[in-house]
């Protein structure tokens, strides 16, 4: 079968190839291995620096077809739609990660007469009337949270809980972490740097924090286009020996070491689909505090594997760190409890992302 892949990130160019995500890759990889002809479409990002994109999908033999941006922004959303057009004609299914600039490709795929699925990663405009529209119309949608499946088949789509993709396995889930009370704690926020994660408010509250006498050392591990904005909050603040910016890192066992290191792992987000990193704070037996927007509550029990956060609130994030550090042993208990979580999330037995959407193209 002839699959065309609409990812919803651009497709990043240097002298050295085309880059995608790691997990598009590999999946790109796995169904060509399966035996299927695959293509991805989207826009082309040039770039000189990409720490994210580090998969080179020339290097693997992965077809792509990529859109140059120019202006006016309208001709160029018109000049994206017809090429996606003529590559809908030159394949048999179309799989487009959702939310995405390019989702009218699928209906449009409907009328040529081929069959299109949907990948449901993200939270914002999902429960729309177009949303609802192409839930129903699509052959499939894998979601990333039970949440959006329930409400992808509320609305009369084919909604199926997709197993995330993770650097980590259910060998490495760790059960015997011991949680004993300290006079100083650390705090961990690893993720991609962005202002709608709620690092500013994160930031306010470890001033407050620390007046009210508590000690701590946070840890935030990534990097984004708002890291100098924060780092200069932290030194207005004053929290420049409370706080740590360690940038991206991308090692697995360093990654792992953060969460062994880490008493809590907090998570103020607005929005999100599937919280990859709370699913990895779980494996690891490190206590969550997290707001429970998108598709987190489809992972995340409030007072069962996670304390609660309000969204854009300071003052909760005051709260429930203190809440934390008083009651240690408490969020043992919740960080044992997300050990069971993540164990149901990772089972082996369970078919990965490819393998889900390789079984459904052979019946289509």
């Amino acid at each position: 079968m002839k699959i065309l892949i609409i990812n919803n990130s651009g497709i990043v160019s240097d002298n050295k190839g085309l880059f995608v995500f790691k997990a598009e890759g590999e999946m790109a990889t796995y169904l060509k291995e399966a035996g299927n002809e695959v293509e991805i479409f989207q826009r082309k990002v040039v770039s000189a620096s990409h720490s994210i994109s580090t998969f080179n999908l020339i290097e693997n033999g992965i077809k792509a077809t990529t859109i140059k941006t120019f202006f006016p922004k309208i001709l160029n959303y018109v000049y994206a739609y017809l090429v996606g057009i003529w590559r809908i004609l030159r394949n048999d299914f179309v799989y487009i990660y959702y939310p995405g600039n390019f989702k009218w490709l699928g209906p449009i795929a409907r009328i040529l007469g081929k069959e299109y699925g949907l990948y449901l990663r993200g939270s914002v405009g999902v429960e729309t009337k177009s949303s609802k529209f192409l839930y129903r119309y699509a052959k499939v949608v894998f979601c990333v949270s039970p949440i959006f499946t329930k409400m992808v088949n509320e609305a009369g789509g084919n909604g199926i809980d997709k197993k995330p993709e993770m650097s980590f396995e259910y060998k490495d889930i760790v059960r015997d972490r011991e949680y004993v009370s300290k006079d100083e704690y650390s705090i961990l926020y690893l993720g991609r740097i962005d202002l709608d994660k709620g690092l500013v408010e994160l930031l306010e509250a470890s001033k407050i924090i620390r007046e009210r006498g508590y000690k701590f050392n946070l840890d935030l591990v990534g990097d984004g286009s708002p890291l100098a904005l924060l780092k200069r909050k932290a030194v207005e603040l004053k929290l420049s020996d409370s706080v740590s910016f360690h940038g991206m890192v991308m090692d697995k066992n360093k990654v792992k070491q953060f969460y062994l290191n880490a008493d809590f792992y907090v998570l103020p987000t607005y929005h999100e689909g599937f919280a990859r990193t709370l699913c990895e704070a779980m494996i690891f037996g490190t206590p969550v505090i997290t707001t429970f927007v998108g598709g987190i509550p489809g992972l995340m029990k409030e007072k069962y594997n996670a304390l609660r956060l309000e969204p854009k609130s300071t003052e909760s994030i005051v709260e429930n760190l203190i809440y934390a550090m008083n009651n240690y042993g408490e969020m043992g208990e919740l960080a044992k409890n997300g050990t069971i979580k993540a164990g149901e999330i990772i089972d082996p037995n369970r078919l990965s992302h490819p393998e889900q959407l390789n079984k459904l193209l052979k019946e289509v």
